[in-house]
């Protein structure tokens, strides 16, 4: 039987065309899985059209556009720092408008997206999180983590950061070792630590073997594995 460390090494290695399906509710769409839409591998790993994928190409290339636009003139590069009155009015507007943001974020994706494209991209999503999925509170809740497990879990999570910030944000050369292959020996921890049961539900939860073709660059196709990985926080939201 596969391992879950097998299966999230598939990440980067495409399933039947996946049917039409009922209307897509937005309340079930979440910032992250907008983020991973962005990247073209998972576009054609759920068979978006070629008008589906332009859709989602015009809504950020406006939404970038906006929130520069909002962000440069809330947090001006030059001047004197704000006062804590200003900072917080500043904290406040901007956490207004990215609630907005997130409203109609939401309303887009669910336009372009059937519920089981949807549902095929949870599952690509706990394949980019690795072992931060563990975390992901309907992860835990399938799998019936135990305290005592979900406290192993975070001990490894605390120790690959401490690893991936010594590999990519040190002064000496890194190794070369994408932000997975850097996972691995901690995803393996985790699995050890999983019952047989477990591991066969992760299993059913990571779904389908993906085969995210890639193109352009490497570094342009690391750029998401990175923020995948370096930035948890925002993902795990």
């Amino acid at each position: 039987m596969p391992t879950t460390l097998s299966l999230f090494a598939a990440v980067l290695t495409l399933t039947a065309p996946i049917p039409k399906d009922e209307p897509l509710n937005p309340e079930v769409v979440s910032p992250r899985q907008a983020i991973l839409l962005r990247d073209g591998r998972v576009q054609r790993e759920l068979g978006l059209t070629a008008e589906k994928r332009i859709a989602l190409i015009d809504f950020f290339e406006a939404w970038d556009e906006k929130a520069s636009s909002f962000l440069g003139s809330l947090y001006p590069a030059s001047g004197r720092p704000p006062t804590k009155e200003q900072a917080d009015a500043n904290k406040k507007e901007h956490d207004e408008f990215l609630g907005k943001h997130k409203e109609r974020m939401r309303a887009a994706v669910a336009a372009i997206l059937t519920a089981a494209q949807h549902a095929r991209l949870k599952e690509l999503e706990r394949r980019f999180l690795s072992l931060f999925a563990f975390q992901l509170p309907d992860v835990a809740a399938e799998l019936k983590l135990s305290a005592e497990q979900l406290k192993a879990i975070r001990k490894v999570v605390v120790e690959y950061r401490a690893k991936y910030e010594d590999e990519y944000n040190s002064r000496r050369k890194p190794s070369g070792l994408s932000p997975f292959d850097l996972a691995k020996p901690y995803l393996k921890t985790i699995d050890e630590s999983l019952t047989a049961a477990q591991r066969t539900r992760m299993t059913e939860l990571l779904g389908a073997e993906p085969k995210l073709v890639t193109t352009g660059t490497p570094k342009a196709r690391e750029t998401l594995d990175h923020a995948v990985l370096r930035s948890p926080e925002f993902f795990l939201r």
